[in-house]
This record gives structure tokens, C-alpha cells and sequence, in this order.
């Protein structure tokens, strides 16, 4: 049996899993997630901008990549473990990026 914790109750998830054919299970969490169709985007990005001007700032509006100057407004926040391979949307795993830098990194671990 799997069990996750998930917003305010308790999740089991318990069927014949061995019967599933998982590719890549990052987490029971994200696991749950995905059996009960709940949205992954809203998790994905790093919208809060308290947390996006942390990030920048700690980075001192450098690209964490190529050490260029990067323009505030256009920083992306890059997940340095690619959220793809169970990265968590947390300021401890955002990178200030320039665009080309977070384009040419992709899925990849840095």
C-alpha cells in the first residue's frame, strides 16, 4: 500500500501496482498527483515574486550558467535539479537563468 499525504487528508493509493508499467516515479507524492489528475504546472513555476527576487537577488542578477548580467525582468528562475527528474519548486533549487542558458540546459542536471 502507498500512502501520501496531500493538502488536508490522507491519500491511499492501493491497487495492483506491480500491474502499472511506471517509467519514472519521483516521488509517492507526485505519484498520487498523477493518479488523481491534479495539475503538476501550478507546482512547476516559481510565480511568487518575494521568492523570484530572493533568488535574483542572491545571484546577484547573474546568470547562475555564463555570469552575465541578467536583466530582472528577464531572468528565468531554472530549477537546477530539472523539475522532470522530481526537482521541487523551492528558492533552494531556483537559479537565476538568462533565456539562452535555461533553453540550451533543458531537462538536464547541471
Amino acid at each position: 500500500m502507498l500512502c501520501g499525504e496531500y493538502a488536508m487528508g490522507l491519500v491511499l493509493v492501493s491497487s495492483m501496482i506491480e500491474h502499472l508499467e511506471l517509467k519514472h516515479v519521483v516521488s509517492e507524492q507526485d505519484f498520487v498527483e498523477s493518479i488523481l489528475g491534479l495539475s503538476r504546472n501550478r507546482r512547476r513555476c516559481f510565480r511568487r515574486r518575494v521568492v523570484r527576487e530572493r533568488i535574483y537577488h542572491r545571484h546577484k542578477g547573474r546568470c547562475f550558467y555564463c555570469d552575465h548580467a541578467v536583466a530582472y525582468q528577464d531572468m528565468e528562475v531554472d530549477h537546477l535539479l530539472p523539475w522532470s527528474l522530481g526537482g521541487r519548486t523551492v528558492e533552494s533549487n531556483g537559479v537565476c537563468s538568462c533565456r539562452p542558458c535555461n533553453r540550451r540546459k533543458g531537462k538536464r542536471i547541471w
